[in-house]
């Protein structure tokens, strides 16, 4: 938020300067690298949808959604969006955007500043939480975020919310909100019966290596010189 625009001139040279305010906290960066909890990602991301929401409601679509236009404040325990230099009136042409996060970049619809513009930047900033890193338009495609949050066992329900949303089935915040309130992200007892087989697997294979090891070193023969 800028407080104060002012300027003034001294041996005839003038200076220009504002006033803003300065929150004591991080950027969204170091909520995606840490290990906290899907539970509490999720729940994160949902007040960011919130506001997305509400800024959505007034006929705006907010176009650079990034990690970095996305602030903690610390000290007030509030999650606040800065640099709203992209905010674009809905149905007109979005110029300004992070490629990551825009949908024309991954060739999967224009620029228009409408409902699933938006919904699908959003679905790239929760898919980058939940995975701990960024995957690249340029590198990447769809498919490769499927395969990548597969990979990293990310409840099945939940990434084909995303999925659907990168694809522009969810049409706007309010919806995605709504159905990601409803997603089921606890894992399956047929997965953990399945985890607890292949623990058990591995450690069976990791014995009989041990075994077939002391057996080779007892055969081999020594030799003294």
């Amino acid at each position: 938020m800028v407080y104060e625009l002012d300027d003034f001139e001294i041996r005839g040279e003038a200076y220009h300067f504002f006033a803003m305010e300065y929150i004591d906290g991080y950027d969204l960066s170091k909520v995606m690298k840490s290990d906290l909890p899907l539970k509490l990602k999720l729940e994160i991301f949902i007040i960011i949808l919130r506001i997305i929401e509400d800024i959505n409601e007034e006929g705006l679509i907010y176009s650079d959604l990034k990690h970095e236009n996305i602030m903690v404040d610390s000290r007030n325990l509030f999650i606040r969006l800065v640099d709203f230099g992209s905010l674009t009136p809905a149905g007109g042409i979005i110029k300004e955007y992070t490629p990551l996060y825009d949908r024309c970049s991954w060739n999967m619809g224009d620029r228009t500043a409408d409902g699933t513009y938006q919904v699908f930047s959003a679905a790239v900033l929760l898919m980058t939480l939940i995975l701990g890193y960024k995957l690249q338009p340029d590198k990447n495609n769809i498919s490769s975020i499927s395969k990548a949050l597969a990979k990293n066992n990310t409840p099945e329900t939940l990434a084909d919310l995303i999925e659907k949303a990168f694809k522009g089935e969810i049409k706007n915040c309010r919806l995605f909100y709504e159905k990601l309130m409803n997603v089921d992200i606890s894992v399956k007892k047929k997965d953990l019966k399945l985890n607890a087989l292949l623990d058990s697997i591995i450690a069976i294979l990791v014995f009989l290596l041990g075994v077939v090891l002391v057996n080779l070193k007892a055969l081999t023969p020594i030799s003294l010189f």
